[in-house]
């Protein structure tokens, strides 16, 4: 290929070209906030499970407790 061809090939194509190389950056760019969102969101639940974690341990504790009152 020689210099003019690729600057037909450019002048025909580099519209398109542009395009995909922005929608291509967009996307991207949305998928990563995306991504920052829903990790967010996991560690929220994570900490929310936590919390349920220990308040079932306390009550199991409880219950243990009172079986063993009972039993007595």
């Amino acid at each position: 290929m020689d210099f003019n061809t690729i600057v037909d090939m450019l002048g025909n194509q580099g519209i398109w070209c542009a395009l995909f190389l922005y929608l291509f950056y967009e996307s991207r760019k949305d998928g990563k906030e995306r991504e920052e969102r829903l990790m967010g969101c996991l560690d929220s639940q994570g900490e929310q499970l936590r919390s349920i974690t220990s308040t079932l341990e306390r009550i199991n504790e409880r219950l243990v407790d009172v079986e063993c009152k009972i039993k007595e």
